[in-house]
């Protein structure tokens, strides 16, 4: 970093504690935006058929998303110099807590806070601060949001039995475990999540035991080297009979042939759910 003020240069210990809060601030708010967001439209049936009806709405509607429910709830500040708020006089460089999730939700604002209305024009959410430019982690939150909520949209229109809410793991396992792995893990057997999604919606409580099983294989299949992945991936559908031969990249890193035995047990539990 050779960025300076006035000579002051961030020392190694602040310019990794930047690396992190941007990589929070970029990625944490994204994962908490699609989850809440779907958790919304989920709860709001006539908002997610009015959403995928219009494509023109998700700009906007991505925006009442985040005023409706933040991902960032609240965040702190110093200041510069003394203000009175509420009434109540607050010091110069006292630390204060903004909770956004309310500001979002200010009835002077927003007529109607506590509805959701992806239409609802002038949407200025304080969920990323004063936004782009005064927050770092907005821009990289921010620049893919409409294509992957179009990305949704589409996914749901292809491929119905993956649902809104637990669709492509982005709400069930984004909120459960907030891994991004499980995005690719959907590949090895896109029939069974369908099935525990449809287990999710309905309240049925076996989704928990197909979930375990799922999540266990994911485990195995992600662990170092994780780009070996795949490889597990060809193993796991020559394993169902869905592909020929489990041969991958030749670049790419592979597994023990020893990883063919445990993926059949882990087939074999899922057996169950695959003869229904």
């Amino acid at each position: 970093m050779k960025a300076e003020e006035a000579g002051d240069k961030l020392s190694a210990e602040e310019l990794q504690a930047n690396i992190g809060l941007l990589f929070g601030a970029g990625h944490e708010t994204t994962t908490n935006l699609i989850g809440n967001g779907l958790l919304a439209l989920h709860r709001n049936p006539d908002q997610w058929e009015r959403f995928k009806a219009d494509p023109s709405l998700i700009p906007n509607a991505v925006e009442e998303l985040l005023r409706y429910d933040s991902s960032v709830q609240i965040t702190g500040r110093v200041t510069h110099a003394e203000v009175e708020l509420g009434g109540v006089t607050i010091g110069a460089e006292q630390s204060i807590v903004a909770l956004l999730g309310a500001a979002n939700r200010d009835p002077a604002q927003y007529a109607d806070p506590d509805r959701l209305d992806v239409g609802r024009e002038h949407v200025r959410p304080l969920s990323v601060g004063g936004g782009i430019p005064h927050c770092l982690g907005a821009k990289h939150s921010s620049l893919q949001r409409d294509a992957e909520w179009r990305r949704l949209q589409w996914r749901d229109e292809v491929r119905p039995d993956f649902m809104v809410l637990t669709g492509n793991d982005l709400a069930i396992d984004m909120v459960m475990y907030g891994s991004d792995y499980l995005l690719g893990l959907s590949s090895f057997a896109p029939d069974l999540f369908a099935k525990r999604d449809a287990m999710w919606q309905a309240g049925n409580s076996d989704f928990y035991q197909l979930n375990d099983v799922l999540q266990y294989l994911g485990f195995f299949a992600f662990r170092v080297p994780v780009p070996a992945y795949k490889h597990t991936a060809a193993m796991f559908l020559k394993s169902r009979g869905w592909i020929q031969q489990s041969l991958t990249h030749p670049e790419s890193p592979t597994r023990p042939e020893s990883d063919v035995a445990i993926l059949e047990e882990i087939l074999a539990k899922l057996e169950p759910w695959l003869a229904t």
